[in-house]
């Protein structure tokens, strides 16, 4: 009983830790008031990133992720939305130590430091280059006729 009551302190810790370094990184990312970069544009609601990429509209919704021991992270994942269908198109974390990555399991998919000066661009640059190479831009299947 008294290890899973440690189990939760320490994980309730480990939220606490990364709610701040989360809402530090959605102040800096709204200091730019609607950033725009050749890329594309992003904002910021509520918590909820949305970009214009590519001549397509992509939200990301942040999930806090729990990736091992007492490791927590705020998941983005951008997704193309219809009426119907939810489809991601790019997803990226937010780490407690304010890392901004592209995967938890590789210690190569660092994208930058959540205050970054040109974390905009970044973000901006990765999704544009993942709905490039997404369904968005694939050729329809050949017509039989």
């Amino acid at each position: 009983m008294n290890q899973a009551i440690l189990q939760v302190a320490n994980a309730q810790n480990g939220i606490n830790r990364l709610t701040n370094v989360h809402q530090s990184f959605l102040t800096h990312l709204g200091q730019g008031g609607g950033s725009t970069h050749f890329a594309g544009a992003l904002s910021v609601a509520d918590g909820v990133l949305s970009v214009d990429a590519c001549g397509h509209s992509l939200m990301a919704v942040p999930r806090v992720v729990h990736h091992g021991g007492h490791d927590f992270a705020v998941e983005y994942t951008f997704a193309y939305m219809t009426k119907d269908v939810t489809t991601p198109i790019w997803r990226f974390y937010l780490t407690e130590n304010g890392l901004l990555v592209s995967s938890l399991a590789d210690d190569t998919s660092r994208l930058c430091d959540f205050n970054n000066q040109y974390v905009v661009e970044r973000l901006l640059t990765e999704v544009s280059t993942a709905v490039l190479k997404s369904f968005l831009f694939a050729p329809s299947p050949a017509i039989d006729g």
